[in-house]
């Protein structure tokens, strides 16, 4: 089974088929009405996917896209609040504007909001760590992100391919930085 997540403004389409090849693909609708910023998951985890929202957080499913959870992250920015919730809650937290999953190791998450700051996870999502230095860098006074002014977030995300611990980092607008040491410490690049 071959499952193609695609993160559209407004619902996750989930596509799957028998095989890559195959003409007889399946697409259902999910996730409808959240505003979807961005998908990952890791191939050797298919079932796995974390969908990152602007209001609602991190969605993750475990069974192939069929259902999704919202994952309770803690990456809530002061006085923020989101309109989605049940009457006896308010959902917070920080627009997730990136999210990738390590090639070494599935359970090992990484999800980037507005303001820029970047947070891992190594149980698959259960658990949140944030990654402190971020915005300590030199140019970090330099980022920002029209029309919003003084505000900037983290677009991009990957996991070096070689390298578990190194991480490179794209922040809308300004910046390409990476750490080389699973977030100890952060470098700027040119």
């Amino acid at each position: 089974m071959v499952t193609v997540s695609v993160a559209l403004r407004d619902r996750l389409l989930v596509c799957t088929s028998d095989g890559i090849e195959s003409d007889q693909w399946v697409t259902t609708t999910r996730l409808e009405g959240f505003r979807l910023e961005c998908v990952a998951a890791a191939p050797d985890a298919p079932a796995r996917s974390v969908v990152g929202t602007f209001d609602d957080g991190l969605f993750r499913s475990t069974d192939g896209g069929e259902t999704f959870d919202r994952l309770e992250t803690g990456f809530a920015a002061e006085g923020r609040a989101a309109t989605r919730g049940t009457d006896e809650e308010t959902v917070e937290s920080d627009p997730v504007m990136s999210v990738t999953v390590s090639p070494h190791d599935p359970r090992v998450v990484y999800a980037g909001t507005e303001p820029s700051r970047v947070y891992r996870s190594r149980d698959g999502g259960d658990s949140w760590t944030r990654l402190e230095g971020l915005v300590d860098l030199p140019s970090a006074d330099e980022w920002y992100f029209p029309p919003r002014p003084d505000t900037h977030h983290v677009r991009w995300l990957e996991v070096d391919p070689f390298d578990p611990d190194r991480l490179y980092v794209g922040i809308e607008a300004g910046a390409f930085v990476y750490t080389p040491d699973g977030g100890d410490t952060w470098h700027e690049r040119p």
